[in-house]
């Protein structure tokens, strides 16, 4: 259901463009719900200026949670597919 619900709701909202970096991202995000941007931009093979916008909206989309508080080295965690695992 939670995947059902962010490929009709929150990926439609992107460009076509920036559609194939966010599925590439949410994929990964299935397998380690728990990601920075660096390795973001490894995962999807763009530049940190891409994936950091591209992060930004799924913050803003509430897909992800930024845990660390910090301006720097943030950490952010896919929450709701994390939880699934925490029942």
């Amino acid at each position: 259901m939670l995947k059902q619900r962010i490929e009709a709701d929150i990926l439609p909202r992107f460009s076509a463009r920036r559609l194939v970096t966010a599925q590439a991202l949410m994929r990964h995000l299935y397998a380690q719900p728990v990601i920075d941007i660096k390795r973001a931009a490894k995962v999807t093979e763009c530049t940190v200026t891409t994936v950091s916008a591209l992060i930004r909206d799924l913050v803003a989309y509430g897909v992800l949670i930024e845990m660390t508080g910090q301006r720097r080295n943030r950490l952010f965690i896919f929450q709701d597919y994390f939880n699934l695992f925490q029942k």
